[in-house]
């Protein structure tokens, strides 16, 4: 058996959700019409100020149009706590989290 060794000693936080997000009113009229949906997968760099930054889909939900809506509206809504070290100096993280455009067809 071996030990880890090597590490900074540990401490720090992790990003953490302040605001921002998506909103059912954020549904891309083209989607509706077409009535699109599907679940889209990304991860974004936090940065120290807490915006974040090079949001990439790293699951598509099928639709060009709904992916690039989700990284378009993180990108310019999301703010967080950043991510801390042991010192307690913030610091750049990377964080992914999952997003659903789904519609609810009602029938009359």
């Amino acid at each position: 058996t071996g030990s880890g060794g090597g590490g900074t000693g540990g401490g720090g936080t992790q990003a953490q959700w302040i605001s921002g997000g998506l909103q059912n009113s954020d549904y891309p009229r083209a989607a509706l019409h077409d009535k699109l949906q599907g679940r889209v997968s990304v991860r974004f760099t936090v940065l120290v100020n807490g915006r974040i930054t090079n949001c990439r889909i790293t699951a598509s939900s099928g639709s060009t149009l709904l992916d690039a809506t989700t990284c378009r509206l993180l990108t310019e809504r999301l703010r967080f706590r950043p991510a801390t070290n042991g010192p307690g100096v913030p610091v750049q993280s990377e964080l992914g989290s999952d997003y659903t455009w789904g519609i609810n067809f009602r029938r009359y």
